[in-house]
């Protein structure tokens, strides 16, 4: 065991952490801030194929909060068509939000998605959802 552990300490590149247990880190970390919609796996195959996804993801939280509110849910859901595939957050927003939904947004692009969209390769676009009233 001592053998083992000066070789990763010298050569960490031999000693990988197997895929499988990375990925499950990631996601389970993203649930701690998002409602992940686990539809046919294609959240889970998208942050697989795109791993800058997940990091943008994890970066988006607090200035999703500074925009919309602390408080609100964001959910992460799969989008697919014949061409293409992408992730989206939405914002939940409650029928009778206070504040200017759309100003929120552009509040949240300014100040960090429009530095940050380049990592996404065109796989995440961020919106928000207003909420019917029960």
């Amino acid at each position: 065991m001592v053998v083992l552990a000066g070789i990763r300490e010298l050569m960490p590149e031999l000693v990988k952490i197997p895929r499988e247990g990375a990925e499950d880190r990631q996601m389970s970390a993203l649930q701690e801030d998002y409602t992940i919609s686990h539809c046919n796996g294609m959240v889970t195959q998208l942050l697989a194929q795109e791993p800058a996804l997940g990091d943008l993801l994890s970066e988006a939280v607090s200035p999703l909060r500074d925009a919309f509110g602390d408080g609100r849910l964001l959910k992460v859901r799969a989008q697919q068509s014949d061409d293409d595939s992408l992730l989206k957050v939405a914002v939940q927003l409650p029928a009778d939000f206070d504040g200017d939904a759309e100003r929120a947004l552009s509040i949240f692009d300014k100040e960090w998605w429009i530095k940050n969209c380049h990592r996404s390769c065109g796989s995440l676009v961020f919106d928000y959802e207003i909420q019917d009233a029960v």
